[in-house]
């Protein structure tokens, strides 16, 4: 392998799908130089791994935690580069010292998604499309006027934000002070940052810890129909069958992850997916006239620009993967992005065909115990930005911009930095 294949060269990450093909045919259980890892890049291989989740635990191979400031309070701060190169989040709760509930692993997993999977699962997010669609006729209200607009900046990242905000029970008037800090929450992976960056991003995630932390106290005492008030006042039920009440800092450890990652994610499905639509001549039209069209695009984007390009996990046993054996003990990073191209599995891979048999195959959300539990909430909010921006326009199109077709840096995450267009209004 060469520098073509180093996932952590910008110029790959800027375009890694030639690299994604190289590794698959030539080196699909790689061992990655940087950092040792155990790089996996074939659709069978990861869902090997995936249906394995008793020797394959999440995240990579443990690292060093930090402590608290001495205070004695809820303290949280990040080891923002691990052995594997990736930010290591921790949570301190007194003496006590652990990672998100959400990155448990089973039996425990499961019982802390039980708690919350309800309210993302296709009936649970049924009851927010009325919100949804408040938000997206809100969001293009500010700049339908115009005639141009970027829609990163004043649409894809405000509005999953702000839907969110709202299914959460946050306060709406702290959307700028919320946008801040999940920027700041997902700073660290965009790769090495500065110490002054780390500095940051810690103080960011303690004051956003520390906000959860007093809307949870609202909500002990005032309960309502949010989520957060869900989890206040929900029983968690461990494996062994007892119950009692979850921990604040399990509650504001959840919602810390669940917010910033149903925000993020969704702000680069839809971007991707606009500029996907916008560069292919004919398909806005063809989207326009066929509504039933628009589900398959949907899943052809998360399939072909997956926005959460690959995760960790660590073995806890010898396994044979690929037909190499990866010890006890290893990192091994999951590269979904590169198995949603994989000839093996999707016919011509690199096209986008909504009417493909198995559009829906994708690794886009993962698969599991570890799948991503806002997937239903994302389908729903980019269906309902699709109708919205070809039903309060007549025709859109790309316009140039020093950024345009640019990414931001990162080894995991994937997004467009800007989205120019123009349009003519309904």
């Amino acid at each position: 392998m060469t520098q073509s294949t180093n996932l952590y060269s910008p110029e790959v990450q800027e375009c890694p799908y030639n690299a994604y093909k190289t590794l698959r045919d030539e080196s699909p259980v790689h061992v990655m130089p940087e950092t040792g890892a155990y790089l996996l890049t074939r659709y069978a291989d990861i869902m090997a791994v995936l249906q394995r989740p008793d020797v394959f635990h999440h995240g990579p191979a443990p690292a060093s935690v930090s402590s608290d400031d001495g205070t004695g309070g809820d303290v949280a701060s990040s080891t923002h580069q691990n052995p594997a190169g990736q930010p290591l989040t921790v949570y301190v709760d007194g003496d006590e010292v652990h990672q998100s509930p959400l990155n448990s692993d089973p039996p425990v997993h499961r019982c802390y998604r039980n708690l919350i999977d309800g309210h993302f699962s296709m009936r649970g997010v049924q009851r927010h499309v009325e919100l949804v669609e408040g938000h997206a006729t809100a969001a293009i209200d500010r700049w339908i006027d115009r005639g141009e607009a970027d829609l990163i900046k004043e649409f894809s990242e405000p509005f999953p934000r702000n839907v969110i905000t709202d299914i959460f029970g946050f306060d709406m008037a702290d959307t700028d002070r919320l946008q801040e800090w999940s920027a700041a929450w997902v700073l660290p992976f965009s790769g090495a940052i500065t110490e002054e960056q780390q500095n940051y991003c810690t103080q960011m995630m303690q004051d956003f810890r520390a906000y959860i932390g007093n809307v949870v106290r609202e909500k002990e005492e005032t309960p309502d129909e949010t989520v957060v008030s869900s989890l206040v006042h929900s029983t968690f039920v461990g494996p062994d069958g007892i119950s009692r009440p979850l921990k604040h800092m399990e509650i504001v450890s959840m919602i810390d992850m669940i917010f910033t990652g149903g925000h993020h994610t969704t702000t680069n499905a839809f971007g991707s997916m606009m500029e996907m639509i916008l560069k292919r001549p004919g398909l806005q039209k063809a989207l326009r006239e066929n509504k039933e069209m628009r589900a398959g695009v949907i899943e052809e984007a998360l399939r072909l620009e997956s926005v959460v390009q690959g995760m960790f996990r660590h073995t806890m046993e010898p396994f044979e993967v690929g037909g190499v054996l990866i010890p006890a003990g290893s990192t091994v990073h999951l590269r979904f992005a590169a198995a949603n191209r994989d000839e093996r599995v999707f016919v011509e891979p690199d096209k986008l065909d909504p009417e493909r048999s198995n559009v829906r195959r994708h690794l886009a959300f993962g698969i599991g115990e570890h799948h991503c539990p806002g997937s239903a909430l994302a389908r729903l909010e980019m269906s309902v930005a699709l109708d919205a921006m070809l039903e309060r326009t007549t025709d859109m199109w790309l316009l140039p911009s020093e950024q345009a077709g640019l990414h931001t840096p990162g080894l995991v995450l994937r997004g467009l930095r800007e989205l120019k267009v123009g349009f003519t209004p309904a």
